[in-house]
């Protein structure tokens, strides 16, 4: 019988029991300093109650990024590799010979190195060298992510409590009378210890930490708590206290909007900052010699199916703003540092390079033709650029689908979008993907040994013959 490892090493067994024993000590060790603030004198039980919850919501973001890396999977390169393979990108290309083979895919492990760590020179010859091999956490140092992020982990968090500490100032409660009637049956609203500073400025900041405190739960839950999420965060904070500054002192001078509309408002500034610049283009638009440049562009992420909020203030960190850029991105580089499920990734990249040659729809102020013949597509089932191709080759010969989406006096546009398809970059990699997979050859059966049979010559018989 095999020995347990934790037998023979008492400090092992004690490592490995230590995370339990520690769970059942500060669970009623919370619980106790919670409860105690009922046995402190009636001026500090606000204060203690105010300064827990202080301290909650100041360290939450770092908490987070804590637990991100004592419990996260270091090595992330087998599924790497596999989504290259998938992609047809371990494959020597067109025109390719061995020596840039290898370089494109030596520059495929530098990226993974540079996100996770840096790989043995022993992981790059088995790649390049087409052999399988399982890698392991200990194929690599995974400490890198951890210091670079110290920093923007250190910025937010001090940012994050010089708003808290606005929004929930201090409380300066005096000593009770110790004589009187009342002092016996004085009782402390405890409620009150939530009671924030509505201004404008701290609405802003409660709003923007509202968005950000989801934001990093959600990176953490798909392990991709980076530094640069929490460079968001401090961005978007200082954001919302600029933008709020500045819609106040408006406000001020225009009596545009009442105080419990202002105080919406900047709530929704800070959730989302560029709430202002709408708000200020809408403004200027009364004077007709002034241009605003607007920051929506024509092909919005949230166009394509499924993307929510989320996704899209994670796609703009990796420099996709809109539909033309989600065509063209890095597939390797969204594979490898959004931890997006990878499936989606392509399906809003292959619906991308679709949306892309069609062209803005009637909602992005285009003419509503290029509306409808979104709209002509999506009644066939057909919502991604493969899609179009693969009923384009089906019905090579038939008319209605030669016509489909020509308008007026515009003749052939169904095989020019096809040809125009076709030039996208991004398109074969998403065809590789995409393509079907087909089922091993089962091994023929192994026939019996025939019993080998020599022919022997006989001579005739001679007559009389003995």
């Amino acid at each position: 019988m095999a020995d347990n490892p934790f037998s023979r090493n008492p400090s092992g067994r004690w490592a490995h029991r230590r995370p339990s024993l520690g769970m059942f000590a500060a669970v009623p060790a919370a619980i106790i300093l919670v409860g105690g603030v009922a046995v402190l004198p009636d001026n500090l039980q606000l204060v203690a109650l105010r300064a827990a919850l202080l301290l909650v919501v100041c360290l939450l973001p770092a908490v987070l990024w804590y637990l991100f890396i004592t419990t996260r999977r270091a090595s992330l390169l087998n599924e790497f590799l596999a989504n290259l393979d998938r992609l047809g990108l371990m494959d020597r290309q067109t025109g390719e010979s061995e020596v840039p083979k290898r370089r494109r895919i030596s520059g495929y492990l530098q990226r993974f190195g540079a996100a996770y760590g840096d790989l043995p020179e022993k992981v790059h010859e088995t790649v390049q060298g087409n052999r399988f091999a399982r890698y392991t956490r200990s194929d690599f140092d995974s400490s890198t992510g951890t210091t670079t992020a110290a920093i923007p982990v250190l910025t937010s968090t001090v940012l994050i409590s010089i708003g808290w500490l606005l929004t929930l100032p201090p409380i300066h409660v005096g000593a009770p009378p110790s004589d009187g009637p009342e002092s016996a049956v004085a009782v402390v609203a405890w409620f009150h210890a939530l009671t924030p500073e509505l201004q404008p400025v701290t609405l802003a900041f409660v709003g923007a930490y509202f968005f950000s405190l989801q934001m990093l739960f959600r990176r953490y839950a798909l392990k991709d708590l980076r530094g640069s999420a929490y460079i968001a965060v401090s961005i978007r904070v200082i954001l919302a206290i600029i933008g709020t500054w500045v819609l106040t002192v408006v406000n001020q001078e225009t009596k545009l909007l009442d105080p419990a509309v202002l105080a919406t408002v900047s709530f929704t500034l800070g959730v989302f900052p560029l709430v202002l610049w709408q708000l200020i283009t809408q403004h200027l638009k009364r004077q007709t010699y002034l241009t605003v440049p607007g920051m929506r562009t024509p092909l919005s992420l949230d166009q394509l199916d499924g993307l929510t909020v989320w996704h899209q203030a994670r796609l703009e960190e990796e420099d996709i703003e809109n539909i033309p850029n989600m065509a063209t991105a890095d597939l390797v580089d969204l594979l490898l540092n959004t931890r997006l499920a990878p499936n989606r990734i392509i399906d809003w990249t292959d619906q991308a390079i679709l949306y892309t040659h069609l062209g803005p729809t009637a909602r992005d102020g285009a003419s509503g033709e290029r509306h409808e013949k979104r709209e002509r597509l999506h009644a066939l089932g057909i919502r991604t650029a493969t899609a179009f191709l693969r009923v384009a080759e089906a019905n090579r010969d038939a008319r209605w689908f030669a016509t489909l989406l020509d308008e007026g006096g515009h003749r052939k546009v169904t095989a020019t979008l096809e040809t125009a398809l076709r030039a996208n970059a991004n398109l074969r990699l998403v065809q590789c993907w995409r393509r079907p997979c087909e089922p091993a050859a089962a091994p023929e059966p192994e026939r019996p040994s025939e019993p080998i049979v020599l022919s022997v010559p006989i001579a005739p018989a001679v007559p009389g013959g003995r």
